[in-house]
C-alpha cells in the first residue's frame, strides 16, 4: 500500500499538466496537492486600435513618399530636357509636361480665356496714298499701338490703333491754287484684323483681312509747317471737324520671336475705301478724291507677350 501511494505522489509531482488543456496555465500549490487551471491572456481592445493606427500611418507615409518621388521625377525630367535633349523624353512624361504647359500658357483677356497667348505692340511706320503725287506722307512717321493674341489654332487677332499726318499741295485741275498754302491732315484710325499663320515656330508668316474706321481733320499750314487755321471757313458748331471713312483691306507680314517675352511684327496692309464723308472746303474737289483713295499701311512693331 505504501508503494502505491508513492507512485501516485510521484506521478502528480512529475506530470502536473496531465489532463489540462494546451491553452490553460497550470498552477501548482505545494501546500495542497491539487492543480488549478486558468485561461490564457487575450489582447485588449486598446492594443488592437494601436496596431490598426500604426498600419494606417505606414500606408499614409508610403502614399506621401510615392507622391513626392513622382514630382521629383517630373522635375528631374524637365531639367534633363532643358539641359540636354530639348524635349526628347519618354512619351508619357512629354505628354504630361505638354498638358501642364498648355494650361499655364492659357491667358485671360478681359476675364475670358480667348487667347492661348496675348500681346501688346508699339511701333512706327507710314500710311501712303499710292498714285497721289501732291501728297507728302513721310514728313512725320505714323505711330502704331495694338493688342491681341493667338487663339483657335493658328489664327491671330489684333486691334490696331494708329495715327498719321499728311501734307497736301492744294490743286484745282492742273493748277496750284496758292504756292504758300498747304493743307494738313490729321488722320487717326482703328483697325481690326484676323490673320492666319500656317506655322507655329519662331517665325510665323501670315495673311489676313482687316476693317478700318478712319477719321480725318483738315487744317491749313504754311509751306514751312506753321499752322494758319482750321480748314473750316468759320467756327460753326454745325460744321463737322472730323470726317469718317470705312475701309476694308488685306494684310500680310510675319511675327518673329526674339525671346520668351519679346517679338517683332512686320506688317503690310492695303485698304480699299468702302464709304467716306465729304468735307465742304475751298478745296473740295481735291479732298473728295483723297478721301476715296486706296491707302497702303506699312509698320514695324515691337511686341511684348504675356
Amino acid at each position: 500500500m505504501i508503494k502505491l501511494f508513492s507512485v501516485l505522489f510521484l506521478s502528480i509531482f512529475l506530470f502536473p499538466s496531465y489532463g489540462a488543456k494546451k491553452s490553460d496555465i497550470v498552477i501548482i500549490n505545494k501546500n495542497k496537492a491539487q492543480n488549478i487551471t486558468a485561461p490564457s491572456l487575450i489582447p485588449s481592445k486598446s492594443k488592437k486600435l494601436r496596431s490598426a493606427r500604426e498600419d494606417a500611418e505606414l500606408d499614409t507615409e508610403d502614399a506621401i513618399i510615392q507622391k513626392l518621388e513622382t514630382e521629383r521625377l517630373k522635375d528631374e525630367q524637365k531639367r534633363y530636357n532643358k539641359l540636354f535633349s530639348k524635349g526628347r523624353s519618354s512619351n508619357k512624361t512629354s505628354s504630361n509636361l505638354k498638358n501642364v504647359t498648355s494650361q499655364k500658357s492659357q491667358r485671360s483677356f478681359y476675364g475670358m480665356h480667348w487667347f492661348n497667348r496675348a500681346f501688346i505692340s508699339l511701333g512706327v511706320g507710314s500710311v501712303q496714298y499710292p498714285g497721289a503725287e501732291n501728297i507728302n506722307s513721310s514728313s512725320s512717321p505714323a505711330f502704331f499701338f495694338s493688342f491681341g493674341g493667338y487663339g483657335h489654332g493658328n489664327f491671330i487677332f489684333d486691334l490696331n490703333i494708329f495715327y498719321s499726318e499728311h501734307y497736301i499741295i492744294p490743286v484745282t485741275g492742273n493748277n496750284v491754287n496758292n504756292h504758300n498754302v498747304r493743307e494738313g491732315l490729321a488722320q487717326p484710325a482703328v483697325a481690326m484684323a484676323v490673320k492666319f499663320s500656317p506655322l507655329k515656330g519662331r517665325i510665323k508668316p501670315y495673311a489676313g483681312v482687316s476693317g478700318s474706321l478712319v477719321a480725318r481733320r483738315w487744317f491749313i499750314v504754311q509751306k514751312t509747317g506753321e499752322l494758319i487755321s482750321d480748314a473750316n471757313p468759320e467756327n460753326d458748331i454745325a460744321i463737322k471737324r472730323w470726317r469718317q471713312s470705312f475701309d476694308a483691306g488685306l494684310n500680310t507680314g510675319a511675327d518673329i520671336g526674339l525671346g520668351r517675352k519679346l517679338g517683332l511684327n512686320v506688317n503690310l496692309g492695303y485698304n480699299w475705301n468702302i464709304y467716306t464723308e465729304t468735307k465742304d472746303t475751298y478745296y473740295n474737289d481735291l479732298v473728295q478724291v483723297l478721301d476715296k483713295r486706296d491707302s497702303m499701311v506699312i509698320s514695324a512693331n515691337l511686341r511684348y507677350y504675356f
